[in-house]
């Protein structure tokens, strides 16, 4: 132990400590604590944490939090992975979680979640519990709430959702208009669904827009035909 305090009053062992009270009144094993209070009351195992604050408190297992804060409210739970500043913030629980980038998941508490770039999954205070999903890009799912199962891959993909289910959308701020819908497929920069609870539709194409639930779309206004190879 290295630092002011570091590891004082700790019970726990095989435990590397640099940084003012680090790892301070802590009993867990075989950690790793770097940065101001980083692991400080710390009961879990095979940690490894850096940066102030991170995993403060924490009785996770196997659990590894990098950046300010990151990992700040974990108390239990296994197998979770927070890389910069405040990801993961919020989340004292659940498992199996990934966060990246400024702020991922800051708000989100759900289990098995993806989070990677910055505000990705970000939530709402007290209200996002969402399970299984994967954001993927800046703003991604930026504001879901209780919604499974969806994927949003690209710069403010699904940014407007709250509590959509089986959704997928891919490419620059597509399926921005869903926020309860279900059951949507969104391919192309801009494309999007008709309607904030959009129903099975398929929208596939730059700029391309859904009309009808239960409806597939292929392009914009401006393709005028379809070519199949081999049969056009």
């Amino acid at each position: 132990s290295i630092g002011l305090t570091a590891g004082r009053y700790a019970t726990g062992s095989s435990n590397v400590c640099l940084g003012n009270n680090t790892g301070r009144i802590g009993s867990g094993v075989f950690g790793i604590y770097l940065g101001n209070q980083s692991g400080s009351n710390s009961t879990a195992n095979f940690v490894i944490s850096v940066g102030a604050d991170s995993a403060k408190n924490n009785s996770a297992q196997g659990h590894v939090s990098i950046g300010y804060q990151a990992g700040f409210s974990q108390t239990s739970g296994t197998n979770n992975t927070n890389l910069g500043y405040q990801t993961g913030y919020s989340n004292t629980t659940n498992n199996d979680r990934t966060t990246i980038g400024y702020q991922a998941g800051y708000f989100n508490t759900g289990a098995s979640n993806t989070f990677i770039g910055s505000g990705a999954g970000y939530g709402v205070s007290g209200a996002s519990t969402g399970e299984q999903n994967t954001a993927i890009g800046t703003y991604a799912l930026n504001v879901a709430r209780n919604g499974l199962y969806n994927t949003a891959i690209g710069w403010g993909a699904g940014m407007n959702m709250s509590t959509g289910q089986w959704n997928t959308l891919i490419g620059r701020t597509a399926g921005t208009a869903i926020n309860n819908g279900e059951k949507n497929v969104v391919i192309g920069v801009n494309a999007n669904v008709f309607g904030a609870n959009a129903q099975n539709q398929i929208v596939i194409g730059q700029g391309a827009t859904g009309t009808a639930n239960n409806q597939i779309t292929l392009g914009d206004a401006n393709v005028t035909a379809l070519r199949i190879p081999g049969l056009q």
